[in-house]
Formats: C-alpha cells, structure tokens, sequence
C-alpha cells in the first residue's frame, strides 16, 4: 500500500539518501523495495545511467499516477476534517521573516482560543521558497506581501502597507531634511497618511548607499522603479533576502532603506532611523497589499476559512484610520 509514497518520495528528493531520511527508511531498503516495484511491473521508474536520478518515460506515467491518488488522499483528509467541527485538523501557516514574527502570532493567538483542536505548524522561509513549498503542498496558507501569481494562488487581502524610507539618524542627510523627518511614534499615529505630511525628492539621497532586496522581491521592483522615476539608480552593494534583516543593517548605519510603515509600527528592530514620506507620481508604488495566500482549487478546510476570517476581522482598518495594529 506505501509503495506509491516511496516511489513518489524518491522522486520528489531525487536522491535514494534524502528519501530514505524523510521515510524513516534505510537506503538499501528502500532501493530494495523501488527495485520489487519495478520488477513486478515490469519497467524501471528511474534511469539509473544518469548522473542525475531522472524518470523514465514509464517511471513519469507511475509518477503522475501518484500524485494524482495523493490528492484524493489529501482532499479525502481535507473533507474528514471539515466534518471534525473544528475539534481536529491541521493547518501549515507561513510567512517571511517579519510576517511570521509580528503578524502571524496575533492571528493564531485569536484563532487558536476559537479553535483549540486545530494544530498549527509554522514554516518561516523568504516569498519565493515559500510559494514553491506552497505548490508542492507543504504549506496551506502563506501571510506575504507584494505579489503571487494569480494563476496559481487565490489571495485574500488583510490590509494596505505604505513604504516609506529610512535613513541612518548619524547621516548630515537628516538635519537637512528634518522638517519632513518622522519618527516610529509619528508613523504609529500614521501621521505619514496624512495629506500636509510632504514627501521627499528622492534624487536627494541619490548619493547615499541604498539597502535592497533581492530582484525576486516586490519592494526591489518598487524601490528600483521609484529611483527610476527620478532618473537614477540606486548605490547598493547589499542585496538580502529579508525586509526585517535589511531594517536592522541599516539601523547600524550603513545604508538607506525602503520599509514598509507596518514593520515600523509592530518591530523593535526599526531604531536610529528617521523615516520619510516618498514624493512620487505614480502613488501605487508606494503602497502593497498584505494578504493570505493559498494554491488555487486547493480544498479550504473549515479550519483555513475560519484562519481567514479570523484574520479578516482582525485587521479590518476603523474609519480614518491605516492597518490597525492587534492588541
């Protein structure tokens, strides 16, 4: 009845080693039984001759076939827990760094004293690592911001993030500039949403060096468009994967970064930074949307609609107001 999953198992990994780890497996006996697989179906799954593990033609057709019964498996699962009423399940929530630090926490604490049954697994991983998981079913719902691909998730807004830059208190750049300068406790009072709070030309920090994320990331592509905008290129010899570990490089002092306001309002590790309002055209590239996201016709648990709703509700903006901060 397993030999579907060790198959599969194998595939997934490429590697006989890997497989027989997540298995709990040894390796000959697991190269063992893909072997009596084989032989009783009279073709080989995996090409062996290769440096690389690889299906064969019929090895491809075995494979699809598993996944397609892991799916009535996982959809069977999915449908028992719903009948549960909510006294059991599980849900693999994710996010990067920041997100699974300061935003997540207040969710499951709310949905965990609705649903103490429910178990909830965490993963913390960078956007593009956790889309992938997302899509080799590992992770049920991802807290992120910035983009996913619609043809591959369904995403469900929770609330809209400003980005803002943050410049090192000790750069001369700042006296300068100390009329539009703004503090943690101005951003938490989202003073920066307001209509006579002015932005900043950013040419004038054109000079400075710039923190950036990696190009996979939405606040890269908005940070490279709105220097674009003003006709240069931002200085940066530091690329990183998190938005909360370029906050805290910067807070030492050796570049300017762009931050979103909810980092400012819920981490600790914004310090020594004045904060400016961007002066820009184009005012879209100034907010993102924070969201749930989810694979696309994948079952939603009554587990997972009731995280979303919970969620919801949690960040539901009051009137005049940004993203309001959990209590």
């Amino acid at each position: 009845m397993m030999d579907y999953k060790y198959v599969y198992e194998v595939y997934r990994e490429r590697s006989f080693s890997r497989a027989a780890k997540n298995l709990y497996v040894s390796q000959p006996a697991l190269s063992a039984t893909v072997k009596k697989i084989e032989t009783r179906l009279g073709f080989q799954i995996f090409d062996r001759s290769t440096s690389t593990l690889e299906l064969t033609e019929e090895g491809k057709a075995y494979v699809d076939a598993a996944e397609k019964i892991l799916k009535i498996e996982e959809n069977l699962s999915s449908y028992v827990n719903d009948i549960s009423n909510l006294n059991a399940g599980k849900i693999v929530v994710a996010g990067p760094a920041f997100f699974s630090s300061f935003i997540i926490p207040s969710i499951v604490n709310r949905f965990a004293a609705l649903h103490p049954g429910v178990t909830l697994e965490f993963m913390e991983a960078d956007s593009v690592e956790l889309y992938e998981k997302a899509m080799d079913n590992k992770i049920d719902l991802i807290v992120d911001s910035g983009i996913c691909d619609p043809k591959l998730f369904t995403s469900a807004d929770l609330f809209t993030e400003q980005i803002l830059l943050a410049i090192p208190l000790n750069y001369p750049i700042v006296n300068r500039l100390r009329d539009y300068a703004l503090t943690n406790e101005d951003i938490c009072e989202n003073k920066h949403l307001l209509p006579q709070t002015k932005g900043i030309d950013l040419t004038l920090v054109r000079d400075l060096p710039i923190i950036l994320l990696k190009k996979d990331h939405d606040i890269y592509r908005k940070a490279k468009a709105l220097c674009s905008e003003r006709n240069f290129s931002p200085k940066s010899s530091i690329r990183l994967n998190q938005m909360l570990t370029a906050v805290n490089i910067a807070s030492q002092g050796l570049g300017c970064v762009f931050i979103s306001d909810s980092l400012i309002k819920h981490s600790h590790s914004a310090v020594n930074l004045a904060f400016f309002k961007i002066d820009t055209k184009e005012e879209n590239l100034l907010k993102r949307e924070v969201f749930i996201a989810y694979k696309k016709n994948c079952h939603l648990t009554r587990a997972m609609k009731s995280f979303l709703s919970v969620a919801s509700d949690l960040f539901r903006p009051s009137v005049g107001s940004g993203a309001r901060r959990p209590a």
